[in-house]
């Protein structure tokens, strides 16, 4: 969910920071310029929440399923992050 929502910030990161410059709204070029530090943190979050499904061996995820397994070790998890 967090990349879908880093996926819409980019789109209104670009299309504000188009609009703000080619109009000169002060506004929209400062929204543009906030828009990197909100993608940071959805994309943290994101992370975040796949290495603790690797390390939780949560195979309800997809990509835990595909490619880990409960008797990889840790350091093995962490690789496959």
């Amino acid at each position: 969910m967090s990349l879908w929502l880093a996926l819409l910030l980019a789109l209104w990161g670009a299309v504000v920071g188009y609009l703000g410059g080619r109009s000169g709204n002060p506004d929209l070029i400062a929204s543009a310029r906030r828009t990197p530090y909100a993608l940071l943190i959805a994309i943290s979050l994101a992370s975040i929440s796949l290495l603790v499904a690797l390390l939780n061996h949560d195979f309800n995820v997809l990509y835990v399923y595909s490619y880990t397994s409960r008797n990889l070790p840790t350091p093995y998890l962490i690789s496959a992050f």
